[in-house]
């Protein structure tokens, strides 16, 4: 009988210890994981990459397609960030303005803010206040060349994007 007995006392040891690690096992593997900062760190280069390779035909915004309509915007073949340039020569401040809003409220989170800069003219603001208090700043910098007509070509020009949480 004793026998039976110590034979149940260690089965039910086994049992009981396979359930308490089953348990810590799922406990540890549920728990959260920080976001990977390589991603963070890519997205004003990615902002950038959206500009450069979004035509503006392409990009599906109220603003832009009422530029389209009342002719501000002619050549709707050149990318976002062509269009910004033209914005720039010609210096149509207010419309390159509302076009930067869209397109930053589009493609970033309403936490995020952003500076964009041509050369040492700021293009758009999107929440100053916040760049004081961040906690991260990334940057990302393009030449920027405007093809105005066949013989003249505006550049280059440096721009810059400021993205921060």
């Amino acid at each position: 009988m004793n026998k039976r007995g110590a034979y149940f006392f260690i089965l039910d040891a086994v049992l009981s210890s396979i359930i308490i690690l089953v348990t810590i096992y799922f406990i540890l593997s549920l728990r959260t994981k920080a976001p990977e900062t390589l991603q963070s760190y890519a997205q004003g280069e990615d902002f950038m990459e959206f500009m450069m390779q979004t035509q503006v035909r392409d990009f599906n915004g109220n603003y832009t397609k009422s530029l389209m309509e009342n002719g501000n915007i002619t050549n709707t073949q050149r990318t976002l960030f062509e269009q910004m340039a033209e914005f720039h020569f010609y210096n149509k401040t207010g419309i390159a303005w509302k076009f930067m809003e869209e397109i930053s409220n589009s493609s970033l989170l309403s936490h995020q803010g952003m500076n964009m800069w041509v050369e040492q003219d700021l293009i758009y603001n999107r929440s100053s206040e916040r760049l004081e208090k961040a906690n991260i700043v990334l940057s990302s910098k393009k030449m920027s060349f405007l093809r105005i007509n066949q013989s003249y070509v505006d550049g280059p020009h440096t721009v810059e994007v400021w993205i921060w949480y």
